[in-house]
């Protein structure tokens, strides 16, 4: 990505908890809700997943969705493509994560896909948790 003057920018960040890691890289996570649509995050944009506590680790995403709603109008889709078994398990985790999330709240509903030609190498899950060898990212 450049701006207007040719220097190269760096495309906006969203974080996520370590636990998705894997559910992202393997394409049971596609959605992510916020309540807040940072700058920069867009249809066909690439942006950066990060995860807390795996500073070495970032996943390119490219931003195939962005659905804006009301928090009681999320439903199984929405469910599913956060990875989560059911709609009430989903809404339960956003409001741990976000307190003040009320029924009325207007939320965004952010899908998106791993950006193809990207690979990493030597991880294994054991008992859902993720091991971490020499993690390289790879442009085919």
């Amino acid at each position: 990505m450049s701006n207007n003057n040719g220097a190269m920018q760096t495309p906006p960040t969203l974080k996520f908890n370590p636990e998705y890691y894997t559910k992202i890289l393997c394409g049971d996570k596609t959605q992510t809700t916020r309540l807040h649509l940072k700058e920069g995050i867009e249809v066909g944009k690439i942006v950066e997943a990060k995860f807390n506590g795996l500073e070495d680790v970032i996943l390119p995403l490219i931003v195939k969705k962005i659905t804006i709603k009301k928090f009681f109008d999320l439903n199984k889709k929405d469910a599913k493509r956060e990875g989560y078994l059911s709609k009430a398990n989903l809404e339960l985790d956003l409001m741990r994560i976000y307190p003040n999330l009320e029924r009325d709240s207007t939320i965004y509903c952010i899908e998106f896909y791993l950006q193809e030609g990207w690979i990493t190498h030597e991880f294994d899950i054991k008992q859902n948790q993720v091991h971490f060898g020499d993690i390289k990212k790879v442009k085919l």
